[in-house]
């Protein structure tokens, strides 16, 4: 069986780990309680917007984040994100 822990922080986060023997990979992700179903005619899109402003480095002006996120990936991190209709989120690998 895997080894799991569920954690709720103060400030409502859920932080839930998952440890799988003898697997060498690490996955780290964020799932966040805004979707399309969450939004109305004026904000319709404003989730899947943000999703990618915060993955796409070239849309930030951020020299830091920029710097954090090519130092990652060139040390074979893989980063993406994802909006559904109740979340949206992002995983680094």
């Amino acid at each position: 069986m895997y080894e799991t822990l569920n954690v709720y922080l103060e400030n409502g986060l859920r932080i839930l780990m998952h440890k799988i023997p003898r697997i060498k990979t690490m996955s780290c992700g964020i799932w966040i309680k805004q979707g399309s179903k969450y939004e109305t005619d004026e904000t319709n899109g404003l989730s899947h917007l943000i999703e990618h402003l915060i993955v796409n480095t070239s849309t930030s002006s951020n020299s830091e984040y920029k710097k954090l996120i090519d130092k990652i990936t060139l040390n074979g991190v893989e980063y993406n994100a994802s909006t559904t209709k109740e979340t949206t989120s992002f995983y680094f690998t």
